[in-house]
């Protein structure tokens, strides 16, 4: 069954109604200067909820953050995820990894719309445990899966290979999940703005359990 990260997480009560509705992880923004960037009390609070819950995992997001940006939220708050949204090189990841001593799971986000071959997740096989692919936020359309079928099939295929989990992200909605989920099988999914009220920006309850209940349909995964 594909897994859901709800991402984007603002406040609380929606890390509780998304961790209620079933989500396997709760996506928690520390990007400086974008809309939904939260401070590492509240990244404490939303992880301090979910260790109550053996099911769901936290994820902390940054985007080419400093090292010892990530060191502090790591040891402050115990997050055994993060996700990066950058540049970051595998000899960043590496860095990281000895800076914080303990290691941590990584997952490298990568641009969907640019073929990501063989040699550039090789060269990661060593430092990420995930890989997501998802659309730059200046992106502004509508993805058609159906014309990245073929280069996003392969490279998923790879990822499996190197025994890395594979994420899907890009505007998904209940909507249009179905589309998606009958062409690719990966390990799980990410939603942020879909499953948001788009005049308040935080997330709405029915928009969430519909998105939940698609995810979980099994009769849309694609042979395997």
């Amino acid at each position: 069954m594909v897994a859901v990260k709800c991402c984007g997480l603002t406040r609380l009560q929606d890390a509780q109604l998304c961790m209620d509705a079933g989500a396997d992880y709760l996506g928690v923004i520390r990007v400086e200067g974008t809309p939904r960037f939260q401070s590492l009390a509240f990244l404490k609070q939303v992880f301090d909820l979910c260790a109550k819950m053996e099911d769901t995992e936290v994820v902390a997001v940054y985007q080419d953050a400093p090292l010892d940006f990530i060191v502090q939220d790591v040891h402050q708050t115990q997050v055994s995820t993060v996700q990066l949204h950058g540049s970051e090189s595998p000899q960043y990841i590496r860095e990281l990894q000895q800076a914080l001593k303990s290691p941590v799971s990584v997952w490298k986000v990568f641009d969907v719309f640019t073929p990501t071959s063989r040699k550039m997740l090789e060269a990661y096989a060593q430092e990420i445990t995930g890989v997501l692919w998802d659309a730059p936020k200046s992106f502004k359309g509508n993805i058609d899966w159906q014309a990245l079928a073929p280069q996003l099939t392969d490279a998923i295929e790879v990822a499996d290979t190197l025994g890395f989990t594979t994420c899907l992200a890009g505007k998904l909605t209940a909507e249009n999940l179905p589309e998606l989920m009958t062409r690719f099988w990966v390990d799980a999914v990410d939603v942020a703005s879909g499953i948001e009220n788009p005049e308040t920006g935080v997330k709405d309850a029915d928009k969430v359990k519909a998105f939940l209940d698609v995810a979980r349909n099994r009769r849309l995964y694609p042979p395997h």
